[in-house]
């Protein structure tokens, strides 16, 4: 259900993210909502 809000969200909102790093954040447990660009 998070996901699936999150992505709603972004859709209507018509937002674009970008990652702060080389586009290739960890994407694990501690890590995954750090950057919305690659998670």
């Amino acid at each position: 259900e998070g996901c699936k809000s999150f992505f709603k969200r972004s859709v209507r909102r018509n937002l674009t993210y970008s990652c702060r790093g080389n586009r290739t954040c960890p994407i694990d447990q501690h890590h995954r909502n750090q950057c919305q660009y690659c998670s």
